[in-house]
């Protein structure tokens, strides 16, 4: 069961953290194919490629990799315009996954779609603010909750079973014919 309600901001003023608004994702490039991740958290490489931290190229709309001509800070737009020295060198791409879409979990906190997912042309409710990462949308009160009244359902029905073979064996003896 992956949640796909976002996290709150966390303030880093690092400019390769990148939080997305809205309901839209990040494209990396895996070896099993393109993946999608909301974990902002990035580098870049010897090599000039924009990277997760877990070494995963991020990708633009186009579902190429971004590679920048210099390590210089970049300054990134809402709409995921990377500028470095004034100048535009790239887009990070953003997509949205569809609310029915079958996701199956991928490396570094990222996910697979069933099909190739339509990069994000509205930033009214979607975008990129640099600087900020998103934190867990898990409440971990909730979770302790539910796996404790999970655990005390595990117990009940244990319980039960354990009396029904008991049940059992008793029929089984009292029905069984003594020896003589």
């Amino acid at each position: 069961n992956l949640h796909r309600t976002p996290g709150p901001a966390v303030e880093t003023s690092n400019a390769l953290d990148l939080m997305i608004t809205g309901d839209a994702w990040f494209a990396i490039q895996t070896p099993e194919g393109v993946a999608y991740t909301r974990d902002g958290r990035m580098k870049i490489s010897e090599n000039g490629q924009l990277m997760t931290l877990a070494g995963y190229p991020v990708l633009d709309s186009n579902r190429n990799v971004i590679v920048l001509p210099s390590s210089e800070s970049p300054k990134i737009s809402k709409e995921g315009g990377i500028n470095i020295a004034g100048i535009q060198t790239a887009t990070i791409g953003l997509f949205s996954i569809p609310p029915g879409e079958k996701l199956q979990r991928g490396p570094a906190a990222s996910v697979y779609a069933s099909e190739n997912l339509t990069a994000v042309r509205d930033y009214t409710d979607n975008g990129v603010i640099q600087g900020k990462l998103e934190s867990s949308n898990v409440n971990s009160i909730e979770e302790v909750a539910s796996l404790s009244m999970i655990q005390r359902h595990f117990e009940s029905v244990s319980a039960s079973i354990d009396m029904i073979d008991s049940s059992r064996v008793e029929a089984i003896r009292s029905l069984a014919p003594t020896p003589s």
